[in-house]
């Protein structure tokens, strides 16, 4: 958080010159590529992560801004962490999981969602009169 913190403060300037922020996000688009290659995505998958990949630099400065800081003290988000609370569900992580979880680990993700709507299905007929 803090390499992505620092990042976007010093690209958001730069990127006023004319044409930096379309090389940049150029960059990162090819970086995502990359990263989607190695991680062997399917077509979709592979395809939405780069398109996540397509910053808008000046925004993105504004939106991390004390971001590090935040996520000092945990990996998962209280926020997370309240909605696994409020389905009676338990939180999952993988290793090697990236942000984009539902792309880099698609089949777990769907495992643990049917799990969540199988579970809840069964609640559901338990209260039934």
């Amino acid at each position: 958080m803090r390499a992505t913190e620092w990042a976007a403060r010093f690209a958001a300037p730069v990127c006023r010159a004319p044409g930096v922020e379309k090389a940049l996000s150029s960059r990162f688009r090819s970086y995502a590529s990359k990263l989607a290659d190695r991680r062997d995505l399917e077509f979709d998958a592979r395809q939405s992560f780069i398109d996540a990949a397509a910053l808008d630099i000046p925004r993105l400065r504004d939106a991390v801004r004390g971001l590090a800081a935040i996520a000092e003290d945990f990996r998962i988000t209280r926020a997370h962490r309240r909605l696994a609370d409020a389905l009676g569900a338990s939180l999952e992580q993988w290793p090697d999981a990236a942000h984009a979880v539902h792309l880099t680990n698609p089949y777990q993700v769907l495992e643990v969602c049917r799990q969540v709507v199988a579970d809840a299905t069964a609640q559901g007929r338990d209260r039934r009169p």
